[in-house]
């Protein structure tokens, strides 16, 4: 990779954390079509639309997601800190500490925390040397990442010397080979119509979204609500959280969907078992 190609890099990696803490600074754009490259009809529009609703993702000021743009491993890792939900855990962190790899400056100064809880975490294992800031993340590395986000990690040890059903499994790295079969478990990612995993075709914005979005069900999250459905309208909706019971506005311009397909706020009975993102107390995906 030439110095002119890794310079490029970093400018739009600094551009898009810039435009992602502008972002956090003024709030999420709470829409339920944020992004004007990411229509209904787009593939990735259910885990954009819900990942920018859990502030895991962010846009540019253009009102544009850029779901083609390539993911660098800095990038992929911060979106798995933030789509962990760890803001109790963050206030913890000891930031007098030093990270044992190189990041840009601006990521030292702002995203420190997030980097160290991503050690702490496991996300990243220093013994392991491949973690690098500015490198693009591929399917190979991101099945790992997800793998050890949902907590994994000794499961694909276990499931290294599975025999893999994708026609291009001697191309995978000889370390990948049990996070991509546990992924592929646990339904994180998949394969391609042909047959092939493709473990080192580089992750776009828009294929980060929906892994990290695919994750949800295995992670122990803080804002985003797990429950069942205990009553239900048109302009309410109740959830039974553990015990805890709390009700949420359904706003006009909700997200439903069931079994990864859109339908409607009337398809939703009494417990139902659902995954409610309802920043405010108004439910603007379930």
């Amino acid at each position: 990779m030439n110095k002119h190609f890794n310079k490029s890099i970093s400018t739009l990696t600094l551009m898009f954390f810039v435009f992602s803490f502008l972002f956090t600074f003024i709030g999420p754009a709470y829409a339920s079509n944020p992004y004007t490259d990411v229509p209904t009809g787009h593939w990735s529009y259910q885990y954009v639309a819900k990942m920018n609703l859990r502030e895991v993702v962010a846009g540019y000021p253009d009102k544009t997601f850029k779901p083609d743009h390539a993911v660098t491993q800095l990038e992929a890792v911060l979106m798995a800190v933030r789509n962990l939900e760890a803001d109790s855990q963050l206030i913890n962190i000891d930031a007098s500490r030093s990270l044992p790899f190189e990041v840009p400056e601006w990521a030292e100064r702002q995203s420190k925390k997030e980097l160290l809880f991503a050690i702490d975490k496991g996300l990243i294992v220093t013994a392991e040397e491949d973690f690098s800031a500015d490198k693009l993340a591929n399917r190979a590395w991101m099945a790992r990442l997800v793998v050890r986000m949902i907590g994994k990690d000794a499961e694909a040890a276990l499931n290294a010397s599975d025999l893999s059903t994708f026609t291009d499994a001697v191309d995978m790295p000889s370390w990948s080979k049990g996070y991509i079969n546990t992924a592929v478990k646990y339904d994180l990612i998949s394969g391609f119509p042909d047959g092939t995993f493709k473990p080192t075709q580089i992750v776009t914005r828009a294929q980060t979204a929906t892994l990290l979005g695919r994750s949800e069900n295995y992670l122990d999250l803080t804002r985003t609500i797990k429950g069942k459905v205990v009553t239900i309208n048109n302009s309410n909706i109740t959830i039974d959280s553990n015990g805890t019971i709390n009700n949420y506005a359904v706003t006009n311009d909700v997200l439903v969907y069931a079994n990864n397909e859109p339908t409607s706020i009337n398809s939703i009975t009494v417990g139902t078992q659902v995954l409610l993102v309802a920043p405010n107390y108004n439910a603007k995906y379930i």
